[in-house]
């Protein structure tokens, strides 16, 4: 209140500095980065300690179907958030629900890795016994493609076909190496139960030029047996592209780029076949896509459009349908102008003086 005034007037209090004694744990709410307020200062919580504990479980993998022995369990089915196994949720059973059982069936199929039962409830999380045993699932691998004829560049999906793969890779903890002296991997890409497609990452080319080693798979913790009939074989060689014309342009102006290629390229050429992109070399999330304008089968050339980007070196990649990637460790690109000279340098204050400055990648 501002004192010997005629007029009552009350600075604001600020919000943070407004407080309550409260003898229970109170939630905090936000929406966005603004605090609510509780109404009427009904915002207790009360911890209490857990009701029920799981003892036992089983699981049948024919038929997908947990059963879990304990005491206290909810005996309503709606009084059970959720069961979970095995990175699936399971479907309870309310026929058979009783205070020491709960049976349910996944809703897909298992995932491999090593689990236990996790039973939520109305009150919160169930917990088991600490000498409750895991429960095994196991992946099967009965295939993959391609296993001949790989890349030493990398850049080949193979495809794995098996069992009981994640159904995502967001959930699942995925690790495909082969057993080259410095365990080359494989990147997962995506995953179902039944396929897993990982991107194979560069070799190193004098040891495994004609190889044929075999792969590793993990999931989960859990190390997949891969059939020793998977051996994967590797080229003896590479096809690389060997110079740009020009190798270095504008950031602005549009620029055709020919790019020659080993003479010994094996394929025909043709446009449809290639793509071609610039990565900037300090930042590899920068990649410009360059649009294949036209072919040379006979001459082994291709010619892109650059379209400009920000200055820097840019490192040029090249994949072919069929060949894969082409190796381009000296397609370099410099990007950017510069100013060499400024002739004259000196003029009259009152101007009128041409200035003729010499550069490079000015454009035409």
């Amino acid at each position: 209140m501002i004192p010997y005034s005629t007029n009552l007037f009350y600075e604001p209090i600020p919000f943070e500095m407004l407080k309550t004694y409260e003898t229970k744990p109170q939630l905090l709410v936000s929406v966005g980065d603004l605090p609510a307020v509780c109404h009427n200062l009904t915002c207790d919580f009360t911890y209490t300690a857990p009701i029920g504990e799981i003892t036992a479980f089983t699981f049948d993998a024919a038929t997908n179907q947990v059963v879990i022995t304990g005491t206290d369990f909810p005996i309503a089915v709606e009084d059970i958030r959720n069961v979970k196994f095995a990175k699936s949720t399971c479907v309870v059973d309310a026929a058979t629900l009783t205070a020491t059982n709960i049976e349910c069936t996944l809703a897909r199929e298992p995932t491999c890795g090593s689990y236990i039962p996790k039973v939520t409830a109305k009150l919160g999380k169930i917990p088991h016994v600490s000498t409750i045993v895991e429960e095994v699932v196991d992946c099967t691998i009965t295939d993959a493609l391609p296993i001949q004829d790989l890349n030493l560049l990398g850049g080949d999906n193979i495809t794995i076909t098996g069992t009981n793969f994640p159904h995502d890779l967001e959930h699942s903890v995925v690790s495909i190496s082969f057993d080259d002296t410095q365990a080359t991997t494989c990147v997962p890409q995506i995953s179902s139960t039944t396929e897993l497609v990982c991107l194979t990452s560069e070799f190193d080319i004098t040891a495994s030029a004609g190889a044929s080693l075999a792969m590793t798979v993990t999931i989960n913790g859990q190390v997949v047996v891969v059939p020793t009939s998977l051996s994967f074989t590797f080229r003896t060689t590479i096809k690389s592209g060997t110079t740009l014309n020009p190798n270095s342009v504008s950031p602005v102006l549009k620029t055709q780029i020919t790019i020659n290629l080993e003479s010994t390229f094996p394929h025909a050429l043709a446009r449809e076949d290639f793509l071609v992109n610039a990565t900037l070399s300090t930042n590899s999330t920068i990649i410009k896509r360059m649009r294949v304008v036209s072919v040379d089968d006979t001459a082994k050339t291709i010619t892109a459009m650059f379209g400009g980007a920000e200055s820097g070196i840019y490192q040029v990649s090249i994949r072919h349908a069929v060949e894969g990637l082409v190796g381009s460790t000296s397609l370099t690109l410099n990007v950017g102008s510069t100013v060499t000279n400024v002739s004259p340098k000196i003029g009259s204050i009152y101007g009128g003086t041409v200035l003729t400055i010499t550069g490079t990648n000015f454009g035409t």
